[in-house]
């Protein structure tokens, strides 16, 4: 009797434990749901207050970027919290709001001529600490670029890439520091210009006669958006360089580390207001880690309306903390 009454006791309080174990869960599930709903809002903000660089916007913009990473964490939480509250399956399709939030992206190539020729245009970040160009020419020898912009460039990096066939045409512009600049070409390059900006952040100008079409292509890496200074200067160079680039009339890219996810307020000003537009998708470009798996994606090519995408992926791993992006356009 005493053994059967002993088992019944530690049942209940089994059951008690776990009881209050899920409730603790549920609740705790409930707050981060929330949360990573509030983080799926956020781009619905960046573009309806002033892009000035106060201290709302500056944080609506750090908050932004990590669209996929809320919209995992609201279906994980939401569907626990849904086996105690079925109402929360109703967050659920809000998991889908970073594919409606993303900067308008250049069309599919759907419906152009098959046999016009197509541009393979890549972006690297090389990392300043890189010193083995060997895994840059390897993914380069698959992927077969025609053309290549290079971030953080460095003057050891810059002497390895001679040792990189295939790319007569070339211009590089090492630094000791993250902004070195480079472009590798298969076509001519022309009217090369290296655009000092303010916080010490050059931009790279070229002009490539692609089949007979003169395209305008820009090579950036503006700051980080680590400070409110750095979110102003890295809105007011994009903003600046898609104005400059839609003014020349002429097909035009701006390539690189935009430190900018497609959710971000840069964005807003950018790609929405000024013409260019983003050829990639959603996948993350940095950290490298775990193949992007917790990133963001803030390595791009942005376009003029004269293109449309054939081809957009992210290539392997470089040696770098950013993934490489390849995209085909079409004109």
């Amino acid at each position: 009797m005493n053994c059967a009454t002993t088992a019944a006791d530690v049942w209940r309080i089994e059951s008690r434990v776990g009881r209050g174990l899920g409730l603790y869960l549920y609740r705790r599930a409930r707050i981060l749901a929330v949360l990573c709903l509030l983080g799926l809002a956020v781009p619905l903000l960046v573009r309806n207050v002033s892009l000035d660089a106060n201290l709302l916007t500056w944080l609506l913009d750090l908050i932004s970027h990590w669209q996929v990473v809320y919209a995992v964490g609201l279906l994980l939480c939401a569907g626990f919290a849904a086996c105690h509250d079925r109402r929360w399956l109703t967050a659920l399709p809000c998991a889908a709001l970073p594919f409606l939030t993303a900067a308008p992206a250049t069309p599919a190539s759907t419906g152009t001529n098959p046999q016009a020729p197509a541009l393979r245009i890549a972006s690297a970040n090389l990392h300043l600490d890189n010193t083995d160009p060997r895994p840059l020419a390897q993914w380069l020898a698959l992927a077969q670029p025609d053309v290549v912009v290079l971030i953080e460039l460095s003057p050891v990096f810059a002497q390895g890439l001679k040792a990189i066939p295939g790319y007569p045409h070339r211009i590089t512009y090492p630094r000791d520091d993250p902004f070195g600049l480079g472009i590798l070409s298969r076509y001519p390059l022309q009217s090369a210009q290296l655009l000092d900006l303010p916080g010490n952040t050059p931009l790279l100008r070229a002009v490539v006669q692609v089949h007979g079409t003169t395209l305008h292509l820009s090579a950036a890496h503006p700051m980080p958006p680590i400070s409110r200074e750095d979110f102003a200067t890295r809105n007011a160079m994009l903003q600046r360089e898609t104005r400059y680039l839609q003014h020349t009339g002429q097909p035009a890219i701006l390539a690189g580390d935009l430190n900018a996810s497609v959710w971000s307020s840069a964005f807003a000003g950018a790609g929405d207001a000024l013409g260019l537009q983003r050829t990639c998708g959603m996948a993350p470009t940095w950290p490298a880690t775990l193949g992007g798996l917790l990133g963001i994606p803030i390595d791009h090519v942005l376009a003029s309306s004269h293109w449309h995408v054939a081809e957009c992926a992210v290539g392997s791993p470089i040696g770098s903390d950013h993934l490489p992006i390849l995209v085909s356009l079409h004109m």
